[in-house]
């Protein structure tokens, strides 16, 4: 979350914003988002509190400096708040390819894996992702007034969530720095992870 203070007029700040993100999406040749989600007047200043998603080619360091350069002539500062980094795990890795055999193979749909823009645990640790219900065809009801899934698509996912273990140790296994581990592991008197 980013933070943007201004001593004189909130339409400064829409209009910083409206400018920034055009220019911003031209110049970086990624997507940034950027939604005002709160406005405050503390200690004599409007500040708006900015959610900003920026592309994984982008760092959190040069988003920020870009945006106060951009906020400098209208009067503005500028100050981050919290960075949660974007997750990307490229789809052709072994572990995306895993995960998708699991998926294939429960539901014979081979199309390409899809994306979201939102928080997820993933951000908790590298080289994770997140793997979960979305699917192409169904409503979205993540995060809404009545979010559910049928049944059958519950039922669905257990088999994909049955799968998915089975793929991943096998990558596991074929790794020779995990076979390297394990045998050093257990050459030591230790259990293997």
């Amino acid at each position: 979350a980013v933070v943007m203070a201004s001593k004189s007029n909130v339409p400064d700040i829409i209009n910083f914003e409206l400018d920034y993100v055009t220019e911003y999406n031209y110049a970086m040749r990624g997507l940034l988002t950027i939604n005002a989600g709160q406005l405050a007047v503390e200690e004599g200043e409007v500040r708006v509190y900015f959610d900003m998603r920026y592309p994984v080619t982008a760092s959190g360091g040069t988003v920020l400096a870009r945006m106060r350069a951009a906020a400098a002539p209208y009067g503005l500062r500028v100050w981050k708040r919290h960075e949660m980094r974007p997750v990307y795990m490229d789809k052709n890795s072994r572990v995306i390819r895993s995960l998708l055999a699991a998926y294939r193979e429960q539901t014979g749909d081979m199309g390409e894996p899809l994306v979201v823009g939102g928080g997820t645990y993933a951000r908790a640790m590298k080289n994770i992702v997140a793997f979960g219900p979305g699917r192409p065809g169904r409503a979205s009801t993540e995060h809404e007034a009545d979010e559910h899934l049928p049944v059958e698509e519950l039922l669905r996912l257990r088999e994909i969530y049955r799968a998915a273990p089975s793929e991943l140790t096998r990558l596991a296994e074929s790794n020779s720095f995990f076979k390297e581990r394990q045998k050093n592991c257990c050459e030591n008197g230790a259990r293997p992870i």
